[in-house]
């Protein structure tokens, strides 16, 4: 009986093992995949925030190089924390701006690669080394031992913290550079039962900077019938995608599709969405 009970022991100690990296593995898949369209690029900005256990936040931006699938700090990163109090209209505030110090040392201090490795040497603290578990867009996820550490990725050069003034422009382009236009063409038209119809080619061309695997597009437009347009996927009515088994729409690229309608003026296409 004891031999049962203390291999019953083992086989759930063996399972919650097995859970575990299975979690930890579907985790890292998640990261690669939401990390991947950011290491298409060669230069990238990145803010850190981190929440420490001592209940103190400390924020921090700069940018960062890519060299051969790693991240590297360009900068020594401006920081700020939530103790740094300044007072502001007559009363205290946290993150003074007047009291801004460099979190690391040099490009070497701060590092994050393709595969979700972070290494931090963060001035007078102790070094970061770990992997982010937890992502979702441009968003990454790192629990240490000393807190949570958030690494927001965005295409803006960041400048200093402290070295901007109020006047100065504040344009950061979007997160998103995915982008695409539609080049649509009448190749003929016809009357049908009393109806004119227009046969259109349409091409859709990657303009962003980073693939996609495809695209959710409208138009106000009446088909001769729901099955008159090719190579592309209707969602709802005016609403269509591309294919499954286009697997990506590389930057420059172009896909086709065509579709016949009634009229023969050209219609507009939304983007609605990419994927």
């Amino acid at each position: 009986m004891e031999i049962v009970y203390a291999e019953m022991k083992i086989l759930i100690l063996l399972i919650s093992i097995i859970s575990i990296i299975n979690q930890v593995n579907g985790q890292t898949t998640q990261c690669k995949d939401a990390l991947k369209p950011w290491f298409d690029l060669t230069r990238v900005g990145i803010k850190i925030s981190c929440f420490l256990n001592d209940g103190n936040i400390l924020y921090a931006r700069g940018q960062a190089a890519q060299d051969r699938g790693v991240f590297k700090a360009t900068g020594s990163y401006s920081s700020v924390e939530s103790i740094q109090e300044g007072c502001l209209g007559g009363k205290d505030q946290p993150f003074d701006i007047n009291q801004t110090k460099p979190l690391f040392f040099d490009y070497s201090s701060f590092q994050i690669d393709s595969e979700g490795h972070v290494f931090m040497v963060p001035v007078g603290r102790p070094a970061v080394d770990v992997y982010v578990t937890e992502c979702r867009g441009n968003i990454m996820v790192a629990f240490t031992t000393n807190g949570i550490c958030t690494y927001h990725f965005s295409n803006k050069a960041y400048t200093n913290l402290g070295s901007e003034s109020c006047q100065d422009p504040r344009n950061e382009p979007p997160v998103n550079q995915k982008a695409a236009t539609f080049d649509t063409t009448l190749n003929s038209e016809w009357n049908e039962n009393g109806k004119h119809y227009g046969m259109f080619s349409s091409i859709i061309t990657n303009t962003g900077k980073v693939p996609f695997q495809g695209v959710v597009f409208s138009a106000d437009l009446e088909l001769r019938d729901p099955s008159s347009i090719y190579s592309a996927v209707a969602i709802v009515k005016g609403q269509w995608k591309l294919p499954s088994y286009v697997q990506s729409i590389q930057v420059g690229s172009t896909y086709h599709f065509s579709f016949i309608k009634e009229g023969k003026e050209i219609p507009t296409f939304r983007i609605d969405s990419f994927y």
